[in-house]
């Protein structure tokens, strides 16, 4: 599941209010999929997620990432027909 938006009511604690509830906090966390943003002094501090969603993050993150790396190498001209990159890649697994 993908982290939903954040309930600005719900979902933003005062560090001291999460310490004194930390497993039921997580439990919401887990149960909602919406982060929790810590405060500390009034200031957003740090923010709870769902590890799973976490996950679901950082694999999106790094696909975007990826996209815009193929991107540039297309615009830049770096391409390579279908031989060519089977050619590239059976030396690549000849030498290992």
């Amino acid at each position: 599941m993908i982290a939903r938006t954040i309930d600005l009511v719900e979902d933003i604690c005062p560090i001291t209010e999460f310490r004194s509830d930390i497993n039921s906090m997580i439990q919401r966390t887990k149960k909602t999929h919406r982060p929790i943003i810590l405060t500390q002094h009034g200031k957003s501090t740090a923010v709870v997620v769902d590890i799973a969603d976490y996950q679901k993050m950082i694999e999106k993150s790094e696909l975007a990432q990826d996209i815009a790396i193929a991107e540039k190498q297309f615009k830049d001209g770096k391409i390579y027909t279908t031989a060519q990159a089977k050619s590239r890649i059976m030396k690549r697994f000849a030498n290992a």
